[in-house]
């Protein structure tokens, strides 16, 4: 598929060497890492099961020395090998399904504290239970794991009873074997708090990210224009300029403006972007539209040159700011701002259908908006305003608004709701979040990865 898809791309955009094409299963595309992340923490359940084995094995050697002599009468009145081995394995299985009982009674309310606990995002958490699959499989393991537990101190019973070993009692001595499965599960142990311990270090060196952005006291809540009613991309500029204003002016409100994405809130658009004087250079990066002033809310640091204005209108030379990324890879050399910028996407055009060439009026800082892990992408932002109608179009013709509050963020809700209904009161607001809990969502996975792990540790050790 992989295969047919690059080609077709090659076939109808000859000239677009640069593009490549990824294609991704709708399940990958959804569950992300976390069939990794399962199977990491499956792992280590095994390893706790492991541990456990050693321990019942452990366990078993010593309680066979102690019934060496209630086994040896056994044997002396006549009972065979299979009969004293089924008998010890039958009392093994006994245990377990007593153990697997009460692990029953316990699984569903923790399952149900997990669930509570865990971040939203994780997709399919909300359906744990305790399936018929599940128990199955869960009583299945347990079996098994008294076979493996059971058989071989059962056996070290019944030839300790039958006499079988004396003669070569030096070959395979229990003193050797118990002192052998402690070692195992020291070592296990130490394996899965080891494994804790990086997944920690982890969730605190992710915690401690340079954000690249302020997100204490900020207020975020989407917008989406109806095309029935919003057609022209100058009455949309327009009427989310006017909104802005609005929000700006509430109490309480210290700075508002919008963009078409905010941190940690979806995917954005991307644009291949050239050099008119170097076509050769080349750069996949993130295209965003934003009011003026929208840095200064965010808390992004102006680094070079200025941030977009109110003066960057239609009818003024359209201009664009880039992050400290997109300038470090298209302009290496420095000196980004004054330079020229443009693309090779049809959309991108003025209204007169020629592409558009951007100057970089500014530098800001990089935004870890997308996730904590890896690089920051690199973005380019125009102003309302000066947007094409292409990317309104590609965008549901909908904004992101954002609003700083002196206090509680939340307690700004009603209000931005009021005034958003003062222009138009047919506008449904969603989304609506602080920029605070979006970065705990963000945060909550790996936390509670670090958080499960450290109780296997704990329970192993």
């Amino acid at each position: 598929a992989l295969q047919i898809s690059q080609g077709r791309v090659n076939a109808r955009r000859p000239t677009d060497e640069h593009r490549d094409v990824s294609v991704l299963s709708l399940r990958d595309s959804l569950v992300s890492d976390y069939r990794r992340r399962l199977l990491l923490l499956f792992a280590g359940v095994v390893l706790i099961l492991l541990v456990a084995c050693g321990n019942t094995a452990n366990l078993l050697l010593a309680n066979g020395l102690a019934r060496g002599r209630e086994l040896g009468v056994r044997a002396a009145l006549g009972a065979g090998r299979g009969r004293i081995l089924r008998q010890l394995l039958t009392e093994s299985f006994v245990l377990t399904l007593a153990a697997s009982l009460l692990a029953i009674l316990l699984a569903a309310p923790l399952i149900r504290l997990l669930v509570r606990s865990a971040p939203a995002s994780v997709p399919g958490l909300e359906r744990a239970g305790l399936s018929p699959t599940v128990l199955a499989f869960a009583i299945g393991a347990a079996l098994m794991t008294t076979v493996l537990a059971g058989l071989v101190p059962s056996l070290r019973a019944t030839e300790r009873a039958l006499g079988s070993l004396r003669s070569r009692a030096a070959s395979w001595p229990h003193e050797r074997l118990r002192p052998l499965l402690v070692t195992v599960q020291v070592a296990l142990a130490l394996v899965l708090l080891i494994a804790s311990g990086l997944l920690v270090r982890s969730a605190l060196r992710e915690g401690a990210t340079e954000l690249g952005f302020e997100p204490r006291g900020l207020l975020s809540a989407q917008l989406s224009l109806p095309r029935a009613d919003y057609d022209e991309r100058a009455e949309i500029a327009r009427t989310y300029e006017l909104i802005v204003e609005r929000v700006r002016a509430l109490p309480g409100v210290e700075a508002a403006g919008g963009a078409t994405r905010v941190a940690f809130s979806g995917p954005s658009l991307g644009l291949v972007y050239l050099r008119p004087d170097r076509v050769d250079d080349k750069l996949n990066a993130e295209f965003r539209i934003v009011s003026p002033g929208y840095f200064a809310v965010a808390g992004v640091p102006l680094l070079e040159g200025r941030e977009l204005e109110a003066r960057d209108r239609s009818d003024s030379a359209p201009v664009a700011v880039v992050n400290r990324a997109f300038a470090d890879r298209l302009w290496p050399e420095g000196g980004a701002v004054g330079r020229r910028l443009t693309t090779d996407n049809a959309a991108i055009v003025d209204s007169e259908g020629k592409t558009l060439t951007l100057e970089v009026v500014g530098v800001v800082e990089n935004a870890r908006d997308y996730g904590l892990r890896g690089e920051p992408r690199p973005a380019a932002f125009m102003s309302l305003d000066q947007a094409p109608a292409g990317p309104w179009n590609w965008v549901g013709s909908s904004l992101m608004l954002v609003a700083r509050s002196e206090g509680d963020p939340l307690a700004l809700v009603e209000p931005l709701r009021a005034a958003i209904a003062d222009v138009d009161p047919s506008l449904p607001v969603f989304n609506i979040a602080t920029m605070e809990s979006r970065l705990a969502d963000t945060l909550a996975t790996g936390r509670l990865n670090a958080l499960l792990f450290s109780a296997l540790g704990a329970i192993a050790l």
